[in-house]
Parts: C-alpha cells; sequence; structure tokens
C-alpha cells in the first residue's frame, strides 16, 4: 500500500484515475484536470491510507484535489459517496522543550449529502489561551454555483469570502456560523451551517433558515 502512495506522489502531471466511485457533480473540482499543486504530499498519502473511517484507497488519493489557496489542503472523494477535506496543520509554537514541533494532518469527513448543506466545515484556533476574543480559521466546502459565504461573528459583525475551487477559507474572531445561497432543485435556498466551536464551548443558536 506505501508503494502505491509512492507512485500517485511522484507524477504530478500524469493522468488523472477516476476515484472508487464518481465524483458528485455538485463540486466540479473534483472534475478538473489533475495538475501539479493537486498531488498529496507522500507524508499525508500515508497518514490518509493508514487512517479509517472511511478507509482511502491510493485511487482516492489520486482523486483528491487543492482547494485551499494559503495552506495546503485537499478534497479528497471517498467510498460510500463521502468527501474528506484535509489541511496540513502547523503549530503556532515551533518549538517544545527544545524540540521543533512537526505539523499534523486534520482530516474532516462527511455524506456528499451533508457537503452540499455546506456542513463539511473545520475551525482551527489561532491562540494559545482561551481569550474571549479567539482568533479563529475557518475552512468549508460548498457546492457548485456558491461564489461567496458569508462569516458571521457572535458579536454580530459578518464578513463575506470568495469561494474558489468549491471552498474558502477566513480569519475572523469567534465565528458563530457561515451562510450562503445555492440553488436546489431550482430553487434557491438559504444555508446557515454552524461553526464548529475551536475552543471547545458550549455553540451559539442559530438563526431560523428564510
Amino acid at each position: 500500500m506505501l508503494a502505491l502512495a509512492v507512485g500517485l506522489v511522484g507524477c504530478g502531471t500524469a493522468r488523472s484515475p477516476q476515484p472508487s466511485d464518481s465524483p458528485s457533480p455538485a463540486f466540479a473540482v473534483l472534475q478538473t484536470a489533475r495538475t501539479r499543486g493537486d498531488v498529496v504530499p507522500f507524508s499525508v498519502a500515508r497518514y490518509l491510507l493508514e487512517s479509517d473511517e472511511p478507509r482511502l484507497s491510493g485511487t482516492d488519493i489520486q482523486g483528491a484535489r487543492g482547494v485551499l489557496p494559503n495552506q495546503q489542503g485537499w478534497l479528497v472523494p471517498a467510498a460510500e459517496d463521502k468527501l474528506c477535506l484535509v489541511r496540513v496543520v502547523y503549530p503556532f509554537v515551533s518549538k517544545s522543550d527544545g524540540e521543533h514541533l512537526p505539523p499534523s494532518i486534520s482530516r474532516a469527513c462527511s455524506s456528499e449529502v451533508t457537503a452540499e448543506a455546506g456542513r463539511l466545515v473545520e475551525t482551527q484556533s489561532l491562540s494559545t489561551t482561551l481569550a474571549k476574543r479567539l482568533p479563529t480559521r475557518v475552512d468549508g466546502i460548498v457546492p457548485d454555483g456558491v461564489h461567496h459565504v458569508s462569516v458571521h461573528s457572535t458579536d454580530g459583525a459578518s464578513k463575506v469570502v470568495p469561494v474558489v475551487r468549491n471552498a474558502y477559507e477566513v480569519i475572523v474572531v469567534n465565528p458563530r456560523f457561515v451562510s450562503f445561497v445555492a440553488e436546489q432543485a431550482g430553487r434557491r435556498r438559504r444555508y446557515v451551517v454552524p461553526t464548529p466551536s475551536a475552543a471547545g464551548g458550549r455553540p451559539y443558536p442559530l438563526p431560523s433558515h428564510h
């Protein structure tokens, strides 16, 4: 299996085989031609091959597409109509007890239906303390046709964030929820998605759908 990983990370512009299940048409980025920027590094591929729930194959990882412009991040199709958002997360403190801290790998997976509703989203605290005003990185996936999302904070402020390659990323203080409008069955619908708590705090109630 690791030999397969070596093969898949060593050919950045090779032809792109299909993943174990055909990519959902709701995520156009998975249908694009594979480029060198889409190649998952060997260390990340090895981690994914050795992880469970869902288990990813080498073919799945070859179907990955880079989606985050400011981070190493990929959308990876998986078996049973699932999708995974994989990121390389770097520590805020470079050393601990005199030793360099390596980056970690974050993987969030959901069904395609859940991802189409914008609920494939991750948060990462950018502070080493649990301050009242907590800068937080928010990364998420949305379906085709969504050009921007609004990220709302607990103080009522909001920020419009562009969507590129079915993904968005932003750093905000105390994110509360993400909202966007997408077409469903020929009708436009507003989605409201709670952001996972980066500090493990109690979630805030969400506004009703419109």
